[in-house]
């Protein structure tokens, strides 16, 4: 399928040179100079992408970007600008701008951003109806959703890890999506043919826990009218993924240690040990670093689960990554609901861009669900958002610049990890000068900024 782009830039000699190098990497290209003539074709054309210049004729670049939006929901907007600062970017991602470019740009890095875009919103890009057909190879193929920094490595690691047997350890929040991380490792493991086995800890009472993991013979105890298998077995030639690992009983966990050093397990009432070959994935949302500190989990259990560790930031510190996962869920819901929601608005999409998400992904979802029941139309809008959720819409700015602050300290930090904590280059990336962003590092407490880089660290 060929990528449309819609490219509206005023300087003529930058939109013909800009439209060959596009049409020369196989792109279908249409190129206007202002944004009337832009909003004309849109509406009788859907394009993938719209490259828009911040600072047109008639009207800037940022509010064409919301009007294509509610024309065009699925268009996917990047900003172009010359007077780039951070408070440019963030009111272009608050219009609904999934990128931005600082002028002048290579050609490479507008490329890599373009391909980052197709790579990671292909559903979008697609035609609805073709989704609707590959929705269940997209089920089975999940994968960890997301265009923030920290989302891509999160990524690349699974892409380095997930080949070998090694165990790894998931950390995070209740509902960052733990449990798809561990879904994208199997996948991509050498145990995908095999199943992919969840047993919850926490759900289970302590004195039945090893039964529910090693298995039992009929009559090893009271009640055990036939033999089970356990999760073990269950999983074996696959992943077995423990959740909640925080909560296992010290008296367990000797035991699952030894079943992960000789791979093998010993059923309840049994004498005869049987060898297993599986991946195990624990996830936690709990610092098992911590709990050894104070005696509550075991030290080798912990370094023997711990040989990689995932950790997920709260979906509150990865805004940008809330585009991606709201036309994920929205696919999701399309399929289960039978309902032709295709996207949110730019005022909804704003307002979730703007909410602490305190259940993170999980309370996305649940909002969105609820959404999609109550949406009369292709597009979700304030009104179909659950009524706790409509009032909160008219907190005072504080929380808006809550929220820009919290952009700023997470974008400038992304810049100076990816430069190695050097000022003068992330001043240089940014666009700004050493002053301004010695201010800023003040301002957002990122003046120790090496301390921080650390702590934000997979």
């Amino acid at each position: 399928m060929t990528i449309t782009i819609l490219l509206v830039e005023d300087e003529k000699l930058f939109r013909s040179n800009l439209t060959r190098h596009l049409t020369h990497q196989g792109y279908k290209v249409t190129d206007v100079a202002d944004a009337k003539s832009a909003l004309e074709i849109v509406k009788g054309i859907s394009f993938d992408i719209m490259l828009s210049d911040l600072r047109l004729p008639d009207m800037p670049g940022s509010e064409l970007i919301q009007q294509v939006l509610s024309t065009c929901p699925s268009t996917i907007s990047i900003l172009m600008t010359a007077h780039g600062t951070l408070d440019t970017a963030i009111a272009g991602f608050r219009n609904g701008a999934q990128d931005y470019l600082l002028k002048p740009f290579a050609f490479n890095e507008l490329d890599e951003k373009i391909e980052r875009i197709i790579a990671s919103k292909q559903q979008v890009l697609e035609d609805v109806h073709l989704r609707h057909i590959i929705q269940p190879l997209t089920e089975r193929n999940t994968n960890f959703k997301g265009k923030s920094v920290q989302s891509q490595k999160i990524q690349n690691l699974i892409k380095k890890i997930a080949p070998s047997p090694s165990t790894v350890l998931i950390t995070g929040e209740s509902g960052t999506g733990k449990d798809v991380v561990a879904k994208s490792i199997h996948q991509q493991s050498l145990y995908s043919d095999g199943p992919l086995v969840s047993l919850n800890v926490s759900a289970i009472p302590d004195g039945l826990l090893e039964s529910y993991l090693f298995g039992h013979v009929r009559g090893s105890f009271t009640g055990a009218s036939q033999s089970r298998e356990g999760a073990f077995r269950a999983a074996n030639g696959g992943t077995l993924l423990l959740d909640e690992i925080g909560e296992m009983n010290l008296e367990i966990q000797p035991k699952l240690l030894r079943a992960v050093e000789e791979q093998s397990i010993l059923p309840v009432g049994s004498d005869t040990p049987v060898k297993v070959n599986l991946r195990l994935i624990t996830a936690t949302n709990r610092n098992l670093r911590e709990m050894v500190e104070r005696g509550e989990f075991r030290e080798d259990l912990y370094f023997r689960l711990n040989i990689v560790n995932i950790h997920i930031m709260p979906l509150r510190e990865r805004i940008e990554d809330i585009p991606v996962l709201v036309e994920h869920l929205l696919d999701q819901f399309r399929e289960r609901l039978q309902k032709p929601v295709l996207s949110v608005d730019t005022e909804v999409m704003r307002y979730l861009m703007q909410q602490p998400w305190k259940g993170n992904v999980r309370e996305l979802a649940n909002v969105l669900e609820r959404a999609c029941i109550f949406c009369e139309d292709h597009i979700i809008k304030m009104e179909d958002l659950p009524e706790n959720h409509q009032q909160t819409v008219t907190k005072e700015s504080s929380d808006l610049d809550k929220a820009v602050n919290n952009f700023k300290y997470r974008h400038i930090l992304s810049v100076l990890e990816s430069v190695g904590g050097n000022r003068e280059m992330a001043a240089k990336d940014l666009g700004l000068s050493s002053a301004t962003l010695y201010r800023q590092l003040e301002k957002l407490g990122l003046k120790g900024h090496k301390a921080k880089i650390a702590s934000h660290a997979i």
